[in-house]
């Protein structure tokens, strides 16, 4: 029996202990669960995780799915409630960098790993200037060279930087791998946007099962809810094994973890939930 999910630092207190390997895209086995039950943990950047999802072969018992698909493709997906990744305000790593005011964007060039949080700027610059820019994506090649003060070269010089009026990024690279401020001075965080904007939490990723498979059973329910609880009881010493190798000053980690994000689906999460679908 195996699960879905990213391989962000945000998504630890979710995973860890359920058998995981921390180089995306890499299935490893094995936690042991109740009468030598197991679950093996596959890691993906967001937007591939649709494709495990939906594995015809091999369907997961779950995949920690980006709302965006969950909305798209509710006729094929269920959410589970057993954990999400939310944030009731700023979430550190979702933000927008512009040139110069909002609404002077015309071209927005995005960090596609999450279709959620495209959604979610062009939501929130609609909302805030009555843009809706035109989106083009941004190559992680060039999310490297960009964060180095280089202009992409080769394939990657087609993104055109100097045709940018804002960029998005998402994931732990916003801490680690900003844009130069020199070259995207203004900068907003679509969860404090969000929040500002609704009062309502923001929910970037929650659990979801195939349709066609049955439910996952009971005893794994149970062992998902139990490591979220156990690995937020034990937050120091879940940040000292996974801030280093994210990026993340420990002390920076901690908080986020362990104020800036939520991860149990309550009444406000399942509000703002609804509240994206009907804006999105």
């Amino acid at each position: 029996m195996w699960v879905g999910s990213v391989s962000y630092l945000n998504a630890k207190p979710l995973i860890h202990g359920l058998g995981i390997s921390d180089r995306p895209g890499t299935p490893e086995g094995l936690g042991e669960g109740e009468a030598g039950r197991s679950v093996r943990v596959e890691t993906a950047v967001p937007s591939a995780l649709l494709e495990l999802a939906l594995r015809a072969d091999d369907p997961p018992a779950m995949v920690l799915l980006p709302v965006a698909d969950l909305v798209r493709h509710a006729d094929v997906l269920r959410p589970v409630p057993v954990g999400c990744i939310a944030c009731r305000g700023p979430t550190w790593t979702v933000r927008l960098y512009g040139r110069g005011p909002w609404s002077s964007v015309r071209r927005l060039h995005a960090d596609t790993d999450s279709h959620t949080s495209v959604t979610l700027a062009r939501l929130t610059l609609k909302a805030r200037s009555g843009v809706d820019p035109e989106v083009v994506a941004l190559p992680e090649e060039a999310v490297r060279q960009l964060h180095a003060g280089l202009e992409p070269a080769g394939a990657t010089s087609r993104v055109g930087f100097s045709e940018a009026d804002a960029l998005l990024l998402i994931g732990d690279k916003v801490v680690t791998h900003p844009p130069p401020r020199s070259g995207f001075p203004v900068e907003l965080d679509l969860g404090e946007a969000w929040y500002r904007e609704t009062g309502l939490p923001f929910v970037f990723a929650v659990w979801c099962r195939p349709r066609a498979s049955p439910p996952p059973p009971a005893w794994l329910v149970q062992r998902m809810r139990a490591t979220r609880a156990q690995n937020l009881a034990r937050l120091a010493s879940l940040v000292r094994r996974f801030a280093g190798p994210h990026g993340w000053p420990e002390s920076l980690a901690a908080d986020y973890l362990g104020r800036v994000l939520r991860y149990r689906v309550g009444d406000g999460e399942v509000a703002g939930m609804r509240r994206y679908r009907a804006e999105g």
